[in-house]
């Protein structure tokens, strides 16, 4: 069974970046993540089960 918000667990992680496409080539290379086929704008999904991860680009503001 998948987790879900509704029963307390983690259900999704991102980390926010300030360059998307390095910072998922830093996963991908060195963690071996596989992108997922379909990724929101202004992120990268990776297909990891059963928790999807992500990077996003940082909200406004942020400053990393």
């Amino acid at each position: 069974m998948s987790p879900t918000m509704a029963d307390g667990k983690i259900c999704y992680v991102e980390i926010p970046a300030v360059e998307i496409e390095r910072s998922a080539a830093f996963y991908e290379q060195h963690l071996g993540l596989e992108r997922a086929e379909v990724s929101p704008p202004h992120a990268v999904v990776f297909a990891t089960q059963p928790i999807p991860f992500a990077v996003r680009e940082a909200l406004p503001g942020v400053d990393l």
